[in-house]
């Protein structure tokens, strides 16, 4: 094994996992079991997707992008009565308001959206 003589330290090194942090997606998720008596499987649906979706925009993600990327409607049979567990998981990319908040001041000036929607820090 060859030996390394230098060293080079970043002024930013500090935050390095931050930037791949701030720059990920964000997501929500709802978990939960419910009846069915008295309304639509189809409505209960809607609803737990909506919840998902203010839990991922509440954790920070962009309202714009958010979209349910799992789902799961199971019928629990076992349980008295129409009862049913719901699993939702929404995923939206981070707002760009929350990047310029997670970094020491100093560190990062400014964050600027580029053409193809992806995110430059400055």
């Amino acid at each position: 094994m060859q030996r390394i003589d230098n060293k080079v330290i970043v002024n930013v090194c500090q935050v390095a996992n931050a930037v791949g942090a701030a720059l990920s997606q964000v997501s929500g998720t709802v978990d939960y079991v419910c009846s069915l008596e008295g309304t639509q499987r189809d409505i209960v649906t809607k609803k737990a997707e909506q919840k998902a979706r203010e839990k991922a925009i509440d954790a920070g993600a962009d309202s714009k992008t958010v979209k349910i990327v799992d789902k799961h409607v199971t019928t629990l049979s076992y349980l008295p009565g129409d009862q049913v567990r719901l699993h939702f998981t929404a995923v939206g990319d981070l707002v760009d308001n929350h990047l310029e908040t997670a970094f020491p001041e100093g560190k990062i000036s400014g964050v600027q959206t580029l053409k193809n929607n992806k995110t430059m820090l400055l």
